[in-house]
C-alpha cells in the first residue's frame, strides 16, 4: 500500500476516534471532547509541552503523574518549545500543503458527508491533527468545504471557522455594530460601519444552515490553543475580534488577533484589518 493511501486511511481513522484517551465515553464522538469537569475530575487539556506524536494530557493527568512522563517537558527545550511561528515544532497547513480541490458543495449534505467528501478529494490536505503535527494542547481540525471560502471545523469545540473573507474591514462593519456617538461610545459605528455586517450577513451558499458572527477575543484564545494558526491562512495582517477594549473610556478600540504569533493588540475601530468568521454547525 502506498504511503499516501496509508496517510488517508490514518486521517479517516482519526476523524472517528478522538485524541483524548482520558475519557473512554468520548472516543466515538470526536466533536465532543470534554472541556469541563466530570465527576470532579478536571478534563481541560494541559498546555505543557510534549513530544510530537503523543496525545495531549489533561491537567488532571498532569497532576497525578507529576509531569514525570518522558514525553512531557516541564522544562522547555529551547530548540522546539516556541509558539510555532517558524514551523520548527509543528507541521502546518498555514503556509504549505493546502487543500486545493473544491469539495463540500452539495447543499443538502450533512456535516459528516461534507467532511468525508473533502477527505476523499483532498486526502491528507483536508485535516490537521494537533496530536501528530504539534506539541502542546492542539486539536483535530477537518475541512468542511472549499468553495466560496475554505471552512474548517475545530473538532474540540465543534465550531466552524472561515478563511479570510476580506482584508480590509473596519471593526464596525466586521462586527455589525450600529451604535452611534449618541449611545455614549467613542466610535460612531452608524457612520464607520456603513450599515454593513460582514460576519452576521455572511451566507455561503454551500452552508445555508450555519449562523455566523465575528469571533470574540475568547474564541480566538481557545482557537489558538487548538491550533488555528497552523491550519487557516494567516494573511499579512491581524484579525478583528468582536471584543471591545476597556483600555480607554472612549470605547473606540477593539482587540485584534495576530495569526503569525498569537498575540492580541487593542486597535482603533476605524482601522482596517483582516476578517474571518465563526459559525455554528447546526446540520
Amino acid at each position: 500500500m502506498k504511503f499516501q493511501q496509508v496517510t488517508v486511511l490514518l486521517v479517516s481513522a482519526l476523524l472517528l476516534v478522538a485524541c483524548n484517551d482520558d475519557v473512554a465515553s468520548n472516543r466515538n464522538n470526536p466533536t465532543k471532547l470534554p472541556q469541563v469537569t466530570e465527576n470532579g475530575t478536571v478534563t481541560v487539556y494541559s498546555g505543557i509541552h510534549r513530544e510530537r506524536g503523543t496525545a495531549p494530557v489533561t491537567y488532571y493527568n498532569e497532576i497525578i503523574t507529576n509531569s514525570e512522563s518522558a514525553k512531557l517537558r516541564p522544562i522547555p527545550d529551547i530548540r522546539f518549545d516556541d509558539e510555532g511561528g517558524d514551523e520548527t515544532n509543528v507541521t502546518t497547513r498555514t503556509f504549505r500543503i493546502r487543500p486545493d480541490q473544491i469539495c463540500g458543495t452539495v447543499i443538502s449534505d450533512s456535516l459528516k458527508d461534507k467532511i468525508a467528501e473533502c477527505l476523499k478529494i483532498n486526502g491528507e490536505k483536508s485535516s490537521w491533527n494537533g496530536t501528530i503535527d504539534a506539541g502542546s494542547a492542539e486539536s483535530l481540525w477537518t475541512l468542511v468545504t472549499l468553495a466560496t471560502h475554505e471552512v474548517w471545523m475545530d473538532t474540540r469545540t465543534s465550531m466552524l471557522w472561515t478563511d479570510i473573507i476580506t482584508n480590509d474591514g473596519n471593526w464596525c462593519e466586521s462586527s455589525g455594530s450600529s451604535l452611534s456617538s449618541s449611545d455614549h461610545v467613542g466610535e460612531n459605528c452608524e457612520i464607520t460601519g456603513q450599515s454593513k455586517s460582514l460576519c452576521t450577513n455572511y451566507n455561503p451558499i454551500e452552508l445555508p444552515k450555519v449562523s455566523w458572527r465575528l469571533p470574540t477575543r475568547h474564541d480566538y484564545l481557545q482557537a489558538d490553543i487548538d491550533g488555528i494558526r497552523f491550519v487557516l491562512l494567516a494573511g499579512t495582517n491581524t484579525f478583528w475580534t468582536a471584543t471591545t477594549s476597556s483600555d480607554v473610556k472612549a470605547r473606540d478600540k477593539a482587540w485584534t488577533y495576530n495569526m503569525r504569533n498569537g498575540t492580541l493588540i487593542a486597535e482603533p475601530m476605524n482601522t482596517t484589518r483582516h476578517v474571518r468568521c465563526i459559525g455554528t454547525p447546526n446540520f
